[in-house]
């Protein structure tokens, strides 16, 4: 596999997994309160747990495919080309 017989692309994807995290405040506290509290980062991402009923939500980006040859990229030439025929 080299530059004359492959070439590579970066493909982009986002994958959106809600996370949630019960927290206590005290009962008179105002929702734009908390919701400013949040906001300038005093929640702790590593706290959340994943909302497993709602995993692996991707969003794909279209790829770039002006890329310079990386023969460290993962080779999928058998698998698209089965594609092809299918």
């Amino acid at each position: 596999m080299n530059n004359e017989t492959h070439k590579t692309i970066l493909v982009v994807a986002t994958m959106e997994t809600d996370l949630y995290l019960s927290i206590n405040v005290p009962i008179d506290t105002d929702k734009d309160d908390i919701r400013e509290f949040i906001h300038d980062g005093n929640i702790d991402g590593g706290d959340m747990v994943i909302d497993f009923s709602d995993i692996n939500t991707w969003r794909w980006q279209e790829p770039d495919y002006d890329m310079e040859f990386d023969p460290e990229a993962m080779n999928v030439s058998a698998k698209i080309k089965k594609e092809d025929v299918a």
